[in-house]
């Protein structure tokens, strides 16, 4: 896999942010699936991954475009939220 999976306008997706976000999410649909006793499938995985990653990018590019900026406070509270809702004690865990 290249370094670069994606770029959108001039911000690269890199291998790195694209591993962490598909094992994040193999790791539910493997527990998804084996309670239903179906395999993952890997390659619309990867695929849903990286569709999610552009529109995340896409999203954040119109917001800085419009000048919206969220405060530190905010981006830990909804890091903290994120944390407890998937059963970690901080949102440090997710980053």
């Amino acid at each position: 896999m290249p370094d670069v999976v994606a770029v959108v306008d001039d911000t690269e997706i890199t291998k790195e942010e694209f591993t962490v976000t598909y094992e994040a999410q193999f790791t539910t649909a493997a527990a998804q699936a084996q309670a239903g006793g179906q395999p993952v499938d890997q390659d619309a995985l990867k695929k849903q991954v990286a569709e999610s990653l552009v529109d995340t990018q896409l999203l954040i590019n119109e917001a800085d475009e419009r000048g919206y900026e969220v405060s530190q406070e905010d981006k830990d509270s909804t890091l903290d939220d994120l944390a407890e809702q998937n059963g970690l004690t901080s949102g440090d865990e997710l980053v």
